[in-house]
């Protein structure tokens, strides 16, 4: 049975759809040198965020994506759509050190949780 949704669950997948629209403009333009958005999809069970796969312009090896989940939320406030896509270009060009709890695996692709006070 499906839980009933409530104001801010809308704000979310409003904000989730509006994220995947912006992102679509980086499947053929790069979103940063030669990365390309590959994926957008939103966090499993109706978490506020969104996952992005990025990669190669033709690329669909799920292992040569990289995958980071991206928090919606900032404090009692949503993050806009232009702050996700910078925090993903934070996210992706950083050290790339992640702690062991904040890397997984997604559908065969390295899962990265973006922590934005680390970004």
């Amino acid at each position: 049975m499906n839980k009933p949704v409530n104001e801010d669950d809308h704000e979310i997948e409003d904000l989730q759809r509006e994220v995947a629209g912006l992102l679509l403009e980086y499947v053929y333009a790069p979103l940063l040198e030669d990365q390309h958005v590959r994926g957008v999809l939103p966090a499993p069970e109706g978490a506020p965020a969104v996952r992005v796969a990025l990669g190669d312009r033709d690329e669909c090896v799920p292992s040569r994506l990289t995958m980071y989940e991206i928090p919606l939320g900032a404090g009692d406030e949503l993050r806009t759509s232009h702050d996700v896509v910078a925090l993903l270009r934070a996210a992706h060009t950083g050290t790339h050190i992640y702690p062991s709890d904040r890397v997984t695996s997604v559908m065969g692709m390295d899962l990265y949780l973006v922590d934005p006070g680390h970004s």
